[in-house]
């Protein structure tokens, strides 16, 4: 981390897990490294959590955020609350709930369980899920994927495609400066 701060970076990538990148945030703060950007691939509410303060303006993946307004929303909202699911603890929730979409999208379309059929009907259409929609590839590989996002204000803000951005990028950051 020393030599980091004493090269001055525009951006830190830390490709880790949770644990990792969350220790490796905590320790950079400490040590004043202040590069433009951070940017840590898994930045989940439990990342946020543990930094606090420390992860504002850490950019990252993130599936969904309340704020992306979708079919089903409410729904998603609605069954994460009677769980008692905390989006927080449970940052993959959004990638099941898509998938489960595309499961009953696809049963409801096929009305059989046939592998064959079940493949045909995923291949051929797309799916409205609560992450955008979604489709199969011809050698059945989906596209959930994550958003581009950023810890702004303490909330995950999704800043890229423009299309279900919630918020616009800040570069550089404004949180580490500051500290």
């Amino acid at each position: 981390i020393r030599r980091l701060k004493q090269a001055d970076p525009d951006i830190i990538f830390c490709s880790a897990n949770i644990p990792l990148g969350s220790l490796f945030m905590r320790q950079a703060r400490e040590f004043g490294l202040t590069p433009r950007e951070f940017h840590v691939t898994h930045h989940s509410g439990v990342f946020r959590k543990y930094l606090g303060k420390g992860a504002e303006g850490v950019t990252g993946q993130t599936y969904w955020v309340p704020e992306m307004k979708g079919p089903s929303t409410a729904r998603f909202l609605s069954l994460l609350s009677r769980s008692g699911i905390d989006l927080d603890d449970y940052p993959w929730a959004p990638a099941y709930m898509m998938a489960l979409e595309v499961v009953e999208q696809t049963l409801e379309q096929c009305q059989s369980l046939e592998p064959d059929r079940i493949m045909e009907t995923l291949k051929g259409r797309t799916f409205q899920t609560l992450g955008g929609p979604n489709r199969f590839a011809s050698n059945g590989q989906g596209q959930i994927n994550t958003y581009p996002s950023q810890i702004l204000g303490g909330r995950y803000t999704i800043i890229w495609p423009n299309e279900v951005a919630t918020g616009k990028h800040q570069y550089p950051n404004p949180a580490p400066r500051d500290r």
